[in-house]
């Protein structure tokens, strides 16, 4: 199942990091449950600031709320 979640947020993560200039490296859905925590993992040129996180944790929010991604 968590494999499954995880491509689900890849699918929807890429197109939001094309978005805000980041790519996504990587997706992890790590913990136990009733404690599960998503990691997206992103970079660009020239490095990451907390900016650019906290653009693309927004946005990515949003989309996988509106598109019920996450149970």
């Amino acid at each position: 199942m968590s494999s499954t979640i995880v491509e689900s947020v890849l699918e929807v993560a890429e197109p939001v990091g094309r978005a805000e200039g980041v790519n996504v490296v990587d997706v992890e859905l790590a913990g136990a449950a009733g404690s599960l925590v998503l990691k997206v993992y992103i970079d660009k040129d020239g490095g990451v600031t907390v900016e650019d996180c906290a653009r693309v944790s927004s946005q990515l929010g949003l989309v996988l709320e509106a598109e019920e991604t996450i149970k």
